[in-house]
C-alpha cells in the first residue's frame, strides 16, 4: 500500500557547520571593517575648501577672497584641508539705506554653520569670508598672520644706535579677532546672526522598508522590513528585520490537482557599514556600503495534499549591500539600497512519493526603498545676543 503524499522537509547537507560558521566569521569581519574604514576615498573628493562667492560689482571677486583665503591656510597641513571636507557659500548684498551684508553658510563633515553680518564696506565683508572660512579649517589661522609679521618687520628695521626706533607697526586684526565692544560703533564688520546646525556625533535610525527581491521563498514578490541602528559620523550598525510574502510552488504538475507549498520566509539581519557623504543644497547624500549575516526562518506549508503538515528550515546568508540615502534635513531619511546574499543554509521541501518540490536557491537578490526616521534630529541653536565683532 503506498504511502499518501504529505510535505516533509529535509535537511540540506551541502553546507557543513564548520564552513557555515567560517563564513559567518568572515562575513562579520567584512562588516566591522566597512565601518571602521568610512571609505575616505570617496568622501576626501576635494582637498581645499570649497569657497563660492556672489557680490555685486564693485566689490572683490571670487579669486580676490580665495587668494586671501590661501594666504590664511599657507601653513596649514593639506591633510586637515581634507578632512574636515568643508564647502562654504558666501553672499553679499547692498541695503538700499544702511551697510553691506554677507550671509556665509559653512559647511563641515560635522555639520553647517550660517552667520549673517553687516559691514560699512564690502571689502570689509570679504576679508571677514576668508578669515571665518580659514578658521574654520584651522582655528589658529586668524592669530598667526600678524604675530608672523612682527617678527619680521622687527628682524628687517633694526634701528641704528643712538637712533630714535621706529616701533614696528602691526598689522591691524582682521575683523573677528576682537570680540565684543557694543558700546561704540565699529567700523568692521558685525554680527547679527549666528545658526549652528548638524547632525549630532551619535544618532539612531529607525527605518521601514518596502522590498522587492527573492531569496528563499521561489520567484520575486514583495516584503516589508524594519531596521534599527546607530548612526556615527562615517559608520553605521545594526539590525534589520523582514518577511517575505507567501509565494506558491504548485503541484499540478505532478499531478495533484489544487495541490501547492506556500513558501514564506521571517528573516533578521545584522549589519555594519561604511558610510561617506557629500553635501547637498539643505541636506546631504550618504553612500552606505555595508555587509553582514542574515538568518531566518524559511517555512513550507502544504495545501490541498490528503495530509497537509508545515515545516520551518533554517535559512542563512551572506550579504553585501550597497545603497543611497538622501537626508532631507531634520529628523528623515529617504533610501534605497541592493541586498546580494549568498546561501549559507538552503532549506527544500519534498512531497512523500514526489520527490523534492522545491529547494531554497543559493543567491539571494532584493530591491530596498524605504525611510527612516533620526533621533535626536539636527540641532539648531541661536547664538547669543548682542553684536560681535
Amino acid at each position: 500500500m503506498s504511502r499518501l503524499p504529505r510535505i516533509v522537509l529535509r535537511a540540506d547537507g551541502v553546507w557543513s557547520a564548520a564552513i557555515a560558521r567560517w563564513w559567518i566569521v568572515a562575513s562579520a569581519c567584512v562588516g566591522l571593517l566597512a565601518a571602521l574604514s568610512g571609505a575616505p576615498s570617496i568622501a576626501r573628493a576635494a582637498a581645499d575648501p570649497a569657497l563660492s562667492w556672489e557680490a555685486p560689482p564693485g566689490c572683490p571677486d571670487a579669486s580676490q577672497v580665495r587668494a586671501a583665503l590661501e594666504r590664511l591656510l599657507a601653513e596649514t597641513p593639506p591633510e586637515r584641508r581634507r578632512d574636515l571636507e568643508l564647502s562654504a557659500q558666501a553672499v553679499v548684498v547692498k541695503r538700499p539705506e544702511g551697510p553691506w551684508s554677507l550671509r556665509l553658510a559653512i559647511s563641515t563633515r560635522d555639520g553647517e554653520s550660517a552667520r549673517e553680518l553687516d559691514a560699512e564696506s564690502c571689502d570689509a565683508l570679504a576679508e571677514a569670508t576668508a578669515l571665518l572660512v580659514a578658521m574654520t579649517v584651522d582655528p589658529t589661522a586668524g592669530s598667526k598672520r600678524p604675530e608672523e609679521q612682527v617678527q619680521k618687520d622687527t628682524s628687517e628695521e633694526e634701528p641704528a644706535p643712538g637712533v630714535g626706533a621706529t616701533p614696528a607697526r602691526v598689522p591691524e586684526a582682521p575683523p573677528e579677532a576682537a570680540v565684543t565692544t557694543p558700546s561704540k560703533p565699529v567700523d568692521g564688520p558685525v554680527e547679527r546672526e549666528l545658526e549652528a546646525k548638524g547632525p549630532p556625533k551619535l544618532q539612531a535610525a529607525l527605518g521601514w522598508d518596502l522590498i522587492l527581491g527573492t531569496g528563499g521563498p521561489p520567484s520575486f514578490g514583495l516584503g516589508l522590513g524594519l531596521g534599527l541602528e546607530l548612526i556615527g559620523p562615517r559608520f553605521r550598525v545594526g539590525v534589520r528585520g523582514h518577511h517575505l510574502f507567501t509565494r506558491t510552488v504548485s503541484l499540478e504538475d505532478r499531478g495533484l490537482l489544487g495541490a501547492r507549498v506556500d513558501v514564506q520566509l521571517w528573516a533578521g539581519q545584522v549589519r555594519g557599514c561604511g558610510v561617506p557623504r557629500v553635501r547637498a543644497g539643505y541636506g546631504f547624500i550618504e553612500f552606505p556600503l555595508c555587509g553582514g549575516v542574515e538568518l531566518g526562518g524559511l517555512r513550507g506549508e502544504g495545501v490541498g495534499l490528503p495530509i497537509s503538515s508545515s515545516y520551518t528550515g533554517l535559512w542563512a546568508a551572506i550579504l553585501a549591500s550597497p545603497g543611497l540615502m538622501i537626508h532631507v534635513g531634520g529628523s528623515f531619511a529617504f533610501t534605497t539600497r541592493v541586498d546580494v546574499g549568498i546561501a549559507l543554509s538552503r532549506p527544500r521541501f519534498a512531497v512523500e512519493n514526489l520527490g523534492d518540490v522545491y529547494r531554497a536557491p543559493p543567491a539571494s537578490f532584493a530591491f530596498i526603498l524605504g525611510f527612516e526616521l533620526r533621533m535626536p534630529p539636527e540641532r539648531r541653536r541661536p547664538s547669543r545676543g548682542g553684536a560681535t565683532r
